[in-house]
């Protein structure tokens, strides 16, 4: 999926819902939430914020380790390489 800039300062919504960046690709996909995550730039950063999804969110880091964003953590600065997956499906983001 692809976002620009705009987008991604006004917060980027991943999930099944249609109104969500992604959703065709999830749609279907019961291990993601309607509304799953928000992917948004705050002061130069990219941060992904868990909103209350079932199975939350899984960012695999470039040296290997992982970090499950989800209630109990629910914010995550984004790293360059970083890889999402919503219920184990990876997402890429381009912008």
């Amino acid at each position: 999926m692809a976002a620009n800039l705009a987008q991604l300062k006004d917060g980027l919504l991943l999930g099944r819902y249609l109104r969500c960046a992604g959703s065709g690709n999830l749609s279907g996909f019961k291990r993601a939430s309607r509304v799953h995550c928000l992917v948004q730039l705050r002061r130069e950063k990219l941060w992904l914020f868990d909103t209350a999804s079932t199975n939350g969110t899984v960012v695999q880091k470039a040296n290997g380790s992982q970090v499950v964003v989800n209630a109990d953590c629910p914010v995550h600065r984004l790293g360059f390489e970083d890889v999402v997956s919503i219920g184990g499906r990876e997402v890429s983001l381009i912008f």
